[in-house]
């Protein structure tokens, strides 16, 4: 599913990452209580995610549908040694 905004929660080692809609103009935070988000990273809609994968980490980076593309969030996954 999808709630229209980001969110970035973290809960025993695993990664729970909300899309943001792309093509939303003025998104706000406004439903994330009501959709149950309560910790993490919430931050509004319109923008995509990009992720880049290197055998070294996994890189998410939340770029807002402004005109400067201002990346509003990012953080690394690192590989896990075997």
């Amino acid at each position: 599913g999808h709630d229209h905004l980001f969110v970035r929660a973290e809960r025993d080692g695993v990664i729970y990452q909300e899309v943001p809609q792309p093509s939303h103009p003025r998104g706000t935070t406004r439903s994330a209580a009501e959709y149950g988000y309560q910790t993490g990273v919430i931050l509004p809609s319109s923008g995509i995610l990009r992720v880049r994968v290197s055998p070294q980490q996994t890189e998410v980076e939340y770029v807002k549908a402004d005109p400067a593309a201002t990346v509003a969030q990012r953080y690394a996954v690192p590989a896990k040694s075997e």
